[in-house]
């Protein structure tokens, strides 16, 4: 194949697979819907009952918390790292696990950082 031909075919092929990639979300769409749906009630449960899991139909379903850090605003908080050479705060993105070392010492987030937390639901086969 002349060069020519080849990047033809790529282009192609890459089209291609961008059509399946779309028409493969648009089919998962009412399962990740449905399972969503399912993992808000099962959070329903377990927040009207107090109870961090639940067990039946051949799995349990457990609360868990997910953490999300992210920089609202780079210069500050570089700054705030140098000043401290805190430099274990970053990866390619801040440190969440020491973002939340510090928080649990001092109570206090690093200026330009925001933090969510989020309760979630997962089921996994017993």
């Amino acid at each position: 194949m002349t060069p020519a031909e080849l990047i033809t075919s790529y282009l192609k092929l890459r089209d291609k697979k961008r059509e399946m990639e779309r028409l493969h979300k648009e089919a998962l769409a009412p399962f990740n819907e449905t399972l969503a749906k399912i993992e808000m009630a099962l959070a329903k449960v377990m927040e009207e009952t107090g109870l961090e899991n639940l067990p039946g139909g051949g799995g349990t379903a457990y609360r868990s918390t997910r953490t999300s850090v992210t920089v609202d605003d780079w210069d500050t908080f570089m700054g705030w790292v140098k000043k401290h050479e805190a430099w274990h705060m970053l990866e390619r993105r801040a440190a969440k696990t020491a973002v939340d070392e510090l928080l649990q010492e001092t109570d206090e987030l690093p200026p330009g950082i925001s933090m969510t937390r989020e309760y979630v639901v997962q089921v996994r086969k017993t």
